[in-house]
């Protein structure tokens, strides 16, 4: 028999709620069925029930509605997170479940987390008993969006999902029949169209070309949408998101997108495509293992083969981290507690959770239960609940401690060791039952002791023998109110306490990041031996947050340490002597250290985690979740977040950043610079590549065909007086010039490249005196400017060419000048040397090609003496100048004008923040570029000086940094600080980064890179990846995982 309504729509009489459901009401009754899905040829769907409208005057409301129910085919819920409060609406799905099936019931998300919005009627199967029987999801339309008209665009697209509901068909199935219904609605428009247009074909022609024109745009636009959201999955650690956005923006077979430059800089952000191997100086996330609940707890085991998580309903899920898919679950059934604990795995590596009143051993291979103990067998008249489940760092050892019995079992069999009542203490003092911790092996406890009142806090720690149950220390010196604490022991015979004192005693204040609390942090050591104090450190602190946690370690350094963290600071002191050996003081308050092959790892409240060396000074941090973290371990090789009430866990790893995909390549490897190697100077360019410091020279051949070679330079650069500075300056001929600069003299340093062997010269010349020498960076051909002395008070000043031996040829006079106060000043391009004489107030442009040297206009040289006072230094700005005629001047702070060699303007460029850091001229003298303080490269147009487009750089940039330019054909390569944004000149967008790059051999299509390893220089090679080797690299790291349907329509691509 038919239902006379088709659905019932159950929803709380609030603003977006009902908003929604007036919605989901008229889309309902005037949706058209497609013809191969009608049934007893019905165009429409039907009526629905809605109690606004549907509800006549009655004093019995209840019967109405019951009435409603019983006619509807359907119950549609709108879920919101005000939802699971309303007692009407759950009474409302309770009834209906009770005389349909539940497969009637549909959902619509309209705000909210599903966990959150959902009513428990809808994702909760019990008995008749209340029992629970299975956890399940409803078939819901998601429309949950920042804004009413995102919002709006995903109604029209989920509204199919509740249809296909109410046929009863696949929502796939309907979805194609839309489609194809729309395809031919625009054939048959079209068709309409050209037969009107019939005479009129060159209009028609012509509107055809707009329309694919249009078509191609919004091609272009999607495509640069997706890339925009997959760099900001990438930012919120969705790396599967962020990776399969960005193949989706991009060409391939299935699709006839351009090549959009923002998309492939996402997809290789998103697979770390020129990531060079690093001994764990930092991390990337490689995987992101997704739940369908919110997460708990979670832990790894010891080579991080699998991964173990508690979701928020006590589902405990087995991942295989390889394959990154789940192997099995486990659930309890107990549906009274409050929350699982993950306690560890055994040496046999099966995981050991607690329900908090047992312990129960899973085998990890398959979740079956390897033993099970409950707590109440062996605690019969007192409480049986464990709030602290404990495990030795030995893996051998589980202690249960109750409010009266301290229980310890085997981790392997699970087979009881010893059972002790908990030790009586004199009054007022009280043991605790949880924030205890085990030793290393396993055979004493520390607990905490509570005071005379809960105003009292802790009183101190009491350390319990479990080998005998007996109470061995009492340590209640200390008793301050509100005191936060933190015991570890520190090998078999030591414990370390901290504990921070905040009594209003020490004051407080509020500043801007809220209340200050200034408070006293102790540390102190015990020998538990002779019941002594070893060693004490105490000081005070201003934090807004003032907890502290205690890692003890014996392998970050060569002795035993202790890691005290408290607010935001983390300090490392000797275990055994307690001499302070490093502190950081960190951006934000710290919640968890751990250690890890010789590094310290942490996450803080802000939502950021990273790791930094013994001697602290090699630091990485990664901000990834905006909403805090809400657990990060380090085990071994990776680390493990997630974000707080979060249901992704992502790894982090250093030993992933280089898969062989990428044919990464390190051809040098040098230990033989002990000390820190900083690289002064590098030349990468003709075949040659070469990094220099103050005393050391790292060169190799750019093929790439041997070792890295070492050479100790001239000179003793430890006695500052005599310290020689060293540049590389320009090869030609496989020579290799460096110039020098050294008590005062100058000269030049030629290494032969393939002998390896160098002479250094001296200017030598009595006549001429060198005062700066420059290079041809294509030609490699050296030029340089002399003065020479003929008469007292006179200068004559000339410009030449030099050879390696630093031999004058083409001399070319610029003038005679009475005096000379003030330095000259110069600038080159390819062509030309540009001499400015300040003394004179007179500049000069000599043409190295043909020989001539020429006065420049009056208005040149008033340019550069703005310039000059401007900045200081001079700023003729030919940067860049291949055979172009252009000067840039800075003529205010963030205005530059562009000027033909004769100082007549050309145009004026304004750039658009208050400070430009460096500017550079294309090859092609069509635009000028200006890199400016918020790290954004923009692009004029020398004809008129207007900006024709912008793009930012992903880095911070500082005044201070150096900036190379370089062009490649249409690639426009940016290094600023050593990191590299590759740049096309078609679409003016970045689509490759590329860090610790120093540049870019264009006949090998290779990128030198630098790597981080501990005392050692380590060089190599990224080959330039090419859009298909990067979505082949994609596909492979998502395993066939895709997009879910809803999301798909999320981002516009169903």
């Amino acid at each position: 028999m038919s239902k006379k309504y088709i659905a019932f729509i159950s929803y709380r009489h609030k603003p977006l709620d009902k908003s929604v459901a007036v919605k989901l009401h008229q889309a309902i009754e005037h949706y058209v069925i497609p013809r191969g899905l009608r049934k007893d040829g019905e165009k429409h769907l039907g009526k629905v029930f809605r109690d606004q409208d549907e509800l006549p005057v009655s004093n019995n409301l209840t019967e109405n509605i019951f009435e409603a129910l019983d006619n509807s085919e359907y119950l549609i819920v709108i879920c919101t997170p005000d939802t699971p409060e309303s007692v009407w609406v759950a009474n409302e799905i309770t009834y209906f479940l009770e005389h349909h099936d539940r497969n009637h019931v549909l959902a619509v998300l309209a705000s909210g987390a599903p966990e959150e919005s959902f009513p428990e009627q809808l994702t909760h199967i019990r008995t008749k008993d209340g029992e629970l029987v299975e956890l399940i999801e409803p078939l819901a339309a998601n429309i949950v969006a920042d804004n009413p008209v995102q919002r709006r665009k995903l109604f029209n697209r989920e509204k199919l999902r509740l249809f296909a509901g109410l046929l009863g068909c696949q929502y796939d199935e309907l979805y194609r029949r839309e489609q194809r219904y729309k395809t031919r609605l625009w054939l048959t428009l079209s068709t309409v169209v050209m037969l009107v247009m019939a005479g009129f074909s060159g209009v028609l022609l012509n509107r055809n070309a707009a329309i694919k024109a249009n078509y191609e745009k919004s091609l272009l636009n999607q495509s640069s949408y997706l890339a925009s959201e997959s760099l900001s999955a990438l930012n919120n650690s969705d790396r599967f998101t962020a990776i399969s956005l960005a193949i989706e923006a991009l060409p391939s077979k299935e699709n006839d997108r351009p090549l959009v430059s923002s998309a492939e800089y996402a997809l290789g952000m998103a697979v770390n495509a020129y990531l060079a191997p690093q001994d764990t100086y930092g991390l990337a996330p490689y995987d992101v293992f997704v739940h369908s609940e919110k997460i708990n707890d979670f832990t790894v085991n010891e080579d991080e083969s699998r991964l173990i998580t508690a979701s928020q309903l006590n589902v405990v899920t087995c991942w295989d981290t390889e394959t990154v898919s789940q192997k099995w679950t486990y659930s309890t059934g107990n549906t009274s507690i409050s929350s699982i604990d993950l306690v560890g795995f055994n040496k046999n590596q099966d995981i050991i959770i607690s329900d908090s009143k047992s312990f129960i051993c899973l085998e990890t291979a398959d979740g079956n239960v390897k033993w099970q103990k409950k707590i109440s067998d062996y605690v019969t008249d007192y409480s049986t609940y464990v709030s602290s489940p404990l495990m030795s760092e030995d893996k051998t050892i589980l202690a249960a401690v109750t409010s009266k019995k301290v229980l310890t079992f085997d981790t392997r069999d699970g087979h009881l060791i010893a059972s002790w009542k908990l030790p009586e203490l004199p009054e007022p003092l009280a043991l605790q039952s949880y924030g205890s911790c085990l030793s290393q092996d396993g055979t004493k406890l520390a607990m905490y002791v509570n005071g005379e009142s809960t105003s009292l806090g802790i009183a101190g720690v009491a350390v319990m023998d479990l080998t005998d149950g007996s109470l061995t220390e009492l340590l209640n010196e200390f008793v301050y109110q509100e005191m936060y604490i933190d015991c570890r022991f520190a090998g078999p015979d030591k414990l370390i306490i901290s504990y921070a004192d905040s009594s209003v005693e020490h004051g407080s204040n509020f500043g801007d990041r809220g209340l200050y609390v200034t408070v006293k942090n102790h540390l102190q050591c015990y020998d538990l031996n002779n019941h002594t104090v070893l060693w004490e450190d105490i000081h005070e602190s201003s934090v807004t947050n003032y907890g502290t946690t205690l890692k003890y370690s014996e392998s970050v350094y060569t002795v035993p340490v202790v890691i005290h963290s408290y607010s935001n600071h983390i300090d490392i002191f000797e275990a055994e002597t307690g001499v302070p050996v490093a502190q950081a003081e960190l951006i934000a308050p710290v919640i968890n250290v751990e250690t890890t092959r010789g590094w310290v790892f942490y996450m803080t409240y802000d939502g950021g985690f990273g790791n930094f060396n013994k001697d602290f000074s090699n630091w990485y941090y990664y901000h990834a979740f905006e909403e805090g973290v809400g657990k990060a371990i380090y085990p071994a090789y990776s680390a493990w977040v997630i974000g707080r009430s979060s249901t992704t866990i992502t790894r982090y790893t250093p030993e992933k950043a280089d898969p062989s995909w990428k044919q990464y390549e390190t051809y040098w490897k040098d230990d033989s610079v002990k000390e820190d190697f900083y690289i002064e100077d590098s030349y990468v360019r003709n075949n040659i590549v070469a990094f220099v410091d103050d005393n050391h020279l790292l060169i190799g051949n750019g093929d790439l065909s041997g070792k890295l070679d070492h050479l100790i330079l001239p000179g003793d650069n430890s006695d500052y007086s005599k310290r020689i500075d060293y540049n590389l300056f320009s090869s030609k001929d496989n020579v290799l010039t460096m110039t020098w600069k050294g008590d005062q003299k100058f000269g030049l340093l030629n290494l032969n490249t393939g002998s390896l062997e160098y002479e250094t010269v001296t200017w030598e010349s009595e006549d001429q005196h060198l005062y700066t020498i420059f290079a041809d960076d294509d030609t490699g051909d050296l030029y340089g400017v002399t003065y020479a002395v003929p008469e007292e008070g006179q200068y004559v000043i000339s410009v030449c060419m030099l050879d390696t031996g630093l031999n004058i040829s083409n001399l070319r006079e610029v003038g005679t000048f009475d005096k000379l106060t003030s330095m000259i000043n110069y600038a080159i391009d390819q062509e030309n040397i540009f001499i400015v004489i300040p003394d004179t107030k007179e500049a000069f442009r000599a043409d190295m090609k043909n020989g001539s040297v020429e006065k420049c206009s009056e208005r040149l040289y008033e340019l550069y003496t703005l310039a000059e006072e401007l900045s200081g230094y001079n700023e003729l700005d030919v940067n860049g100048c291949v055979k172009t005629d252009y000067l840039a001047f800075k003529t205010a702070p963030n205005v530059y004008t562009i000027t033909d060699h004769d100082g007549n303007d050309l145009c004026t460029v304004t750039g658009e923040t208050s400070e430009i850091y460096d500017t550079y001229f294309t090859v092609d003298g069509q635009y000028f570029l200006i890199l400016e303080s918020d790290g954004v490269i923009r692009r004029y147009h020398i004809s008129d000086g207007s900006l024709c487009s912008s793009i930012p750089l992903s880095q911070n940039v500082y005044s201070s940094n150096e900036v190379v330019w370089r062009e490649y054909g249409d690639m426009l390569s940016v290094i600023v600080d050593h990191r590299m944004s590759l740049i096309n000149e078609g679409d003016w967008g970045i689509f490759a980064y590329i860090p610790q790059c120093f540049g870019y051999l264009e006949d090998q299509d290779i990128f030198i890179c630098r790597q981080y390893e501990s005392s050692v220089n380590v060089f190599g090679s990224f080959p330039r990846h090419t859009t298909e080797s990067l979505i082949e690299y994609g596909k492979s790291l998502l395993k066939g995982w895709e997009l879910s349907p809803e999301s798909k329509v999320q981002y516009g691509l169903e």
